[in-house]
């Protein structure tokens, strides 16, 4: 017997039971038959089993907590053949959205680890639930045999490029490996190196937790599940798709589509936490034997297309009934032993993973369903600070007393600010970028980089640096140091380009992105909160084209759209909260302002080339469990304007280097003080010395503090201590 044909054997053996435990959900399967067929060819069933109180009251505490918290932690930041259900397959190859995309990294397709040279064969799906452990079925993997033979292959996906072969890294259950045959789950280290030795550390993927809490989804939500059918791409059902039951014995009924290949996938609920894993097909079927859409009755294990027969439900295993059979598993191996207790030690609710939270409404209690009043008390316990008290005459939640919140300077601290609305049109900002002849009369090739940049730049598909556009700026990645290399913007702060320019808070801030182009392509590449900035204290997502100089243009949309685009990770690196925010006197901030005043008065436009000084010696930084990131201490930044002097138009290029070495050497990331940055105003040969970032001769011809202006102490740069220090002639 094969191993694809042990796989599916083992699903009919699971098939019988899930569809005991459908038939308990359904009052009169054999309706079925003689019901009216819905205008999709599908057949009408009862849509969803009763909501319980206890279901009710652990979902509206979560919800509560959702509502309440909003944690930055949660915010990043969700068997028989298994068949389509309805007349409809709703797959898609490319992610819905952020979040879809998001989640569907850790995603993995099983494959038999092939000879060199031949294709690896997919039979299964899995999912990464810590940084090195994958989580899938007991009837794929039943002995730790099986899973030597396999391996977990990462993006293997369609883009809008093609199909992306993705990387094989082969399992190690010789490291860690367990798994329950009741609860159908199977969970398996994988390997540190890749078939083709690409480290599994350097994809920087972000696991998708076991959430142990209760009360993620309530019956009639939707359900979503990223897989790999018939061993195949990636796909994302995400539309017709509800759970239709939620069973206390640990399973979780719902009508989303799968496929033979989808066992081990992740199911998720509409915030892409992962509520359970999926693992077999309900087929229809009477006195233990599965009905044919003939009309015959045939047993289990008789040789019969799966599209010959009804599929009324997918089935999968609750996350919080799987993280509580592990707690009870005691294992023999204590290398393996600790390593579950670390996993477990993961489990608890993001929700609750802050550290002030603003003051709680105690006046709202949620209401249980009529008709339910001859409870006994019962008492739910969730990991974290919170206690739900269920009895007779409702539901009281108890919360822990806190500070009240903080509001920022200039909040009027009322309504909570408005999501930032990007244009998903991503194919079409080939128009939008960096416009070299933005400046009247002055054409500015973009810059290059020459061996001396530190780490490569991220290649098109011509093997040359690839020029990413957004609205009013372009960019270069730097796939070594995953940080921009450089970018390069048009800025107009005339009266005519801000007439449809509005305030941070009307169009909502913070609210940073992934850039799809660059996530399908070079998973991993930019840096997340997850990542970095999420655990850090007083280190800023620092843009390096700023919102204020992206936001504009000749219609409210452009405007918006262009404030928004300067939100993308691409364009964010570290750097100290004082040394990037004006409000906090950063002198970054400050400088900024001072320009945009200047430019205005020279008929407001300008070009700005920008990026950080990414040095071979910059430090190390990171947090437990999450990847160090090598943080540059230096920003540069080029300004060009035309302005007019004499009554002629006249050229000018300045150069700045900020420096917030110095503080961050002596006092460490999370203790900086906001008075100690320093900014020198650097010739343009000095900062491509400094970078490897090559500017346009017509740029270098009109730098201010060029040697041939006959001022050499200029040409040696100046140390700015204050606003008046700059020298703009």
């Amino acid at each position: 017997m094969t191993r694809l044909q042990r796989v599916r054997h083992e699903r009919m053996a699971l098939a019988a039971r899930s569809h005991v435990r459908w038939s308990g959900f359904q009052p009169d399967l054999t309706e079925l038959r003689r019901a009216r067929r819905n205008r999709d060819g599908s057949i009408p069933k009862p849509r969803y089993a009763a909501i319980t109180p206890i279901q009710q009251a652990r979902f509206d505490a979560r919800e509560a907590l959702r509502r309440t918290f909003d944690s930055t932690a949660y915010r990043t930041l969700r068997i028989t053949r298994e068949r389509q259900i309805g007349a409809t397959l709703d797959f898609a190859s490319l992610p819905p959205d952020q979040q879809a995309l998001k989640a569907g990294r850790p995603v993995v397709r099983i494959v038999l680890l092939p000879k060199p040279g031949i294709e690896p064969q997919g039979y299964a799906s899995g999912f990464l639930v810590a940084n090195d452990l994958i989580l899938t079925n007991h009837h794929v993997f039943p002995r730790e045999e099986d899973a030597r033979t396999s391996g977990a292959q990462f993006f293997y996906e369609q883009t809008r490029d093609g199909l992306r072969e993705g990387v094989v890294f082969p399992l190690d259950p010789d490291r860690f490996f367990v798994n329950d045959e009741a609860l159908d789950y199977a969970l398996v280290a994988v390997k540190s190196e890749s078939l083709d030795r690409a480290r599994l550390n350097q994809l920087q993927l972000q696991y998708l937790p076991l959430i142990e809490a209760k009360g993620k989804i309530l019956k009639g939500d939707p359900v979503n599940i990223i897989q790999h059918p018939e061993g195949g791409p990636k796909q994302y059902a995400t539309v017709n798709n509800h759970l239709l039951d939620l069973r206390d014995d640990g399973f979780l009924l719902y009508e989303t589509d799968t496929l033979e290949g989808s066992s081990g996938s992740p199911v998720f609920n509409q915030h892409w936490e992962t509520i359970g894993l999926h693992h077999c097909g309900v087929p229809f079927m009477e006195n233990g034997k599965l009905v044919t859409r003939d009309g015959r009755r045939v047993s289990l294990d008789a040789e019969v297309a799966d599209s010959d027969l009804f599929w009324i439900a997918n089935e999968g295993v609750r996350i919080s009934a799987l993280v509580e059979s592990l707690r009870a598993k005691t294992l023999d191996r204590p290398g393996q032993q600790a390593i579950l207790d670390v996993l477990l030690g993961s489990t608890g609710d993001p929700l609750l993973l802050v550290s002030a939270v603003p003051p709680i409404d105690t006046g709202r209690t949620p209401a249980l369903p009529d008709g339910d009043t001859d409870m006994s008390p019962v008492r739910f316990e969730f990991t974290g600070p919170v206690t739900i008290n269920v009895g007779g005459s409702g539901v009281a939640i108890a919360l822990p007393q806190v500070p009240p919140a903080i509001t920022p300077p200039g909040s009027d601290g009322d309504a909570p600010e408005k999501v930032l609305r990007f244009d998903e049109e991503y194919a079409k900002r080939t128009t939008r970028g960096y416009k070299p002849s933005f400046l009247k009369g002055w054409n500015i090739p973009v810059p290059t980089i020459n061996n001396t940049h530190d780490g490569k730049p991220l290649a098109g598909t011509n093997g040359k640096p690839r020029v990413i556009p957004y609205y009013h700026y372009s960019l270069v990645m730097n796939r070594d140091r995953r940080l921009l290399a450089w970018s390069a913007a048009n800025v107009d702060y005339s009266e005519a380009a801000r007439k449809h320019t509005k305030t941070r808070k009307e169009y909502g801030g913070e609210n940073w992105r992934l850039d799809p182009r660059v996530a399908l392509n070079a998973p991993g590449l930019q840096i997340e909160d997850p990542h970095f900035y999420e655990p850090a204290g007083k280190i800023d997502r620092g843009h390096i084209v700023r919102r204020e100089d992206g936001a504009w243009g000749g219609t409210a949309n452009e405007a918006e759209f262009g404030n928004a685009d300067t939100y993308h990770w691409t364009n964010c690196t570290p750097q100290s909260f004082a040394f990037n925010q004006s409000s906090q006197h950063g002198i970054w901030g400050q400088f900024e302002e001072h320009i945009e005043k200047q430019v205005k008065a020279e008929g407001g436009r300008m070009s700005i080339f920008a990026g950080p000084v990414l040095n071979k010696v910059d430090p190390k930084h990171g947090y437990p469990n999450r990847a160090k990131v090598q943080v540059p201490m230096e920003f540069w930044k080029v300004v060009m304007c035309v302005s007019k002097e004499n009554g002629k138009n006249v050229r000018r290029a300045y150069g700045f280097i900020f420096d917030q070495s110095k503080d961050i050497q002596k006092n460490g990331f999370e203790k900086m003080d906001m008075s100690k940055y320093s900014v020198q105003q650097k010739s343009l040969a000095d900062i491509t010395k400094k970078t490897g970032v090559v500017f346009p001769a017509s740029v270098l011809k009109v730098d201010v503090l060029k040697a041939t202006i006959g001022n050499e102490a200029l040409a040696k740069g100046r140390e700015i201590t204050a606003l008046s220090d700059l020298i703009l002639r």
